[in-house]
């Protein structure tokens, strides 16, 4: 049995001319290689649970392959029907995020192969195509509107993202991975640095990693920066390992944003053994906010005075050792190796019934 993981969709071609012994050099695959489901499709492998995994991102140009393991392999397509002479009878399918122009051969796809949907931002639950949905909010399996749905744990690739014993350079990590954007509230931040240099006499020193897009308000950020002499270092988007030893060189987490469901940069810095200020505990798994040794919850974040005081303080008492113990907390609660479960449970029971059928695993989930 194989496991197919339809990756991501970053653009498209109308054709299915490539050359899968080229090596890509797509980024997409690239950031699938230390990404938490690369971890996750190896232990399955390791653990005997499926012959192979294969990976597929579809993107405009760099066609080709990369090897993970010696049964573990990411493909960069140039569209989704490229997939098809990769799968027979058994393989499991596993779609993480969804396009319109999939529609088509995953409604064909799924007459004979379970299949798998996990969001990822893209708004397709809906489709009959699946046959379970995960969500990563969910505390126990139950009956959607159309879908059996399950919890699911998001995984971090515990290869890359590990606590480090190294000098703290920069007082906050403020959340972003690759992109800087209004809804995920790093110019609410930015603001309260302002407040804090009046409060406090002096900057806080803020380490800003992403790629900035055009919005109402993160646009300005750069501008407030330099008018108001804020000490920001901001490396631009970087490589997960880079990223880790960023967390590593940062006393705080901070992510006082309202729109972005289960942020990984969270989750990423909680395994580095940072303490969190978050400001939407809802957007999480209830875990992520529920622990005052590990996390503190923003009451206002449209108040950058109450925000620059609530940092100086965690800040004094990170000091004093007050916060402590983030890393062991989310390894009880987040550890990739739950998600190698969650997807081993479900795989044990498709392999009993090789036809898909809703109703069967209803039955085991016990739904």
């Amino acid at each position: 049995m194989k496991f197919i993981f339809l990756y991501s969709s970053r653009g498209c071609r109308n054709h299915t001319n490539w050359d899968p012994e080229q090596t890509t050099i797509a980024p997409t695959a690239i950031q699938y290689k230390t990404d938490g489901y690369s971890y996750v499709g190896t232990r399955l492998v390791e653990k005997g649970i499926v012959d192979k995994v294969l990976a597929f991102v579809e993107i405009g140009k760099h066609f080709g392959t990369l090897q993970i393991s010696e049964n573990h392999t990411v493909h960069a397509i140039p569209h989704i029907t490229c997939i098809e002479p990769y799968i027979e009878s058994g393989d499991v399918i596993f779609v993480r995020g969804c396009w319109k122009h999939w529609a088509e051969i995953l409604g064909k796809l799924c007459k004979d192969h379970w299949m798998i949907y996990y969001g990822a931002g893209t708004p397709r639950s809906g489709w009959r195509t699946w046959h379970v949905v995960l969500q990563d909010l969910l505390v126990k399996p139950t009956m959607g509107k159309k879908h059996p749905a399950v919890p699911f744990t998001k995984p971090i690739n515990y290869n890359i993202f590990y606590p480090q014993n190294i000098t703290k350079e920069y007082d906050i990590l403020l959340n972003s991975c690759f992109h800087i954007y209004d809804k995920k509230g790093q110019y609410k931040l930015i603001n309260a640095a302002i407040e804090y240099k009046k409060l406090f006499g002096k900057n806080l020193k803020i380490a800003l990693p992403g790629g900035f897009y055009r919005n109402t308000h993160t646009s300005h950020i750069p501008e407030i920066i330099e008018k108001n002499k804020l000490d920001v270092y901001r490396p631009g988007t970087i490589p997960r390992e880079k990223l880790n030893e960023l967390i590593g060189k940062s006393a705080l987490y901070v992510h006082i944003g309202y729109g972005e469901q289960n942020a990984r940069s969270a989750l990423e810095a909680m395994r580095c053994n940072l303490p969190i200020y978050i400001a939407r505990p809802d957007l999480w798994p209830k875990f992520v906010g529920a622990d005052p040794n590990i996390a503190k919850i923003c009451s206002n974040p449209n108040d950058p005075i109450l925000i620059a005081k609530d940092i100086h303080q965690m800040l004094v008492d990170i000091e004093v050792g007050k916060y402590k113990g983030a890393s062991k907390y989310f390894d009880e609660n987040n550890s990739p190796e739950k998600t190698v479960q969650e997807f081993t449970n479900l795989i044990n029971i498709f392999k009993k019934y090789p036809k898909p059928d809703q109703n069967l695993l209803r039955k085991e989930l016990g739904i």
